[in-house]
């Protein structure tokens, strides 16, 4: 009985995602050229947190995330950005669902390789051109200021 109760769940994971996904709500795949769609096009600066479905700080940082991406949607100069690094499909589709619409899944990791992530929750802000200007604590510190408040 467990194991059909295991099945269920992974069936409505996916089945919630795939029609999240038709509405809009998560990007994939994703690739290093249309990083910048949507929230961060046009703007001056776009935030870009990197979160990963495995890693404990990226679950606890939902929260925050969520609350900073809505602030970021409402306007302003800086676009925000949140990608989920690939782990299996299921994963990556439900921490996206938990995050919220404008999600993206690096599925093949370019993001990662171009932004030489090497730890997550990471937070990079970047420029018009995806060049980066903040990363790490000095980025995490520049999110909270301008959208934590």
């Amino acid at each position: 009985m467990k194991k059909i109760g295991q099945q269920i769940i992974v069936f409505f994971v996916v089945i919630s995602a795939y029609q999240f996904y038709l509405r809009g709500g998560l990007r994939w795949p994703l690739s290093a050229s249309n990083l910048s769609a949507d929230s961060c096009a046009g703007r001056e600066l776009c935030v870009l947190v990197y979160m990963a479905p495995w890693c404990p700080h990226c679950k606890t940082a939902i929260p925050k995330v969520k609350s900073y991406l809505n602030r970021a949607q409402k306007g302003g100069t800086a676009g925000f950005r949140v990608v989920v690094g690939m782990d299996s499909p299921e994963n990556s589709m439900e921490m996206g669902l938990k995050i919220g619409k404008g999600v993206a899944i690096d599925r093949d990791r370019e993001i990662a390789k171009k932004y030489a992530i090497d730890g997550v929750p990471a937070y990079i802000v970047l420029d018009r051109e995806g060049g980066v200007v903040l990363r790490g604590a000095e980025a995490n510190q520049w999110l909270f200021d301008k959208f934590g408040g």
